[in-house]
């Protein structure tokens, strides 16, 4: 990230009234965690 594109974040941020965050299982698709099956990273991050 650039310090331009930093900066206008930054303005967002300090100007939002309020502040979404949402998140997809297809980031932890990405980096090999499966939430739908019996994974063994699953179970070695959630210790179950």
């Amino acid at each position: 990230m650039t310090n331009k594109a930093a900066s206008t974040a930054k303005k967002w941020l300090d100007n939002a009234d309020e502040i979404l965050v949402t998140a997809r299982n297809g980031f932890s698709i990405s980096e090999g965690l499966n939430l739908f099956a019996n994974n063994k990273k699953l179970h070695e991050i959630l210790g179950v």
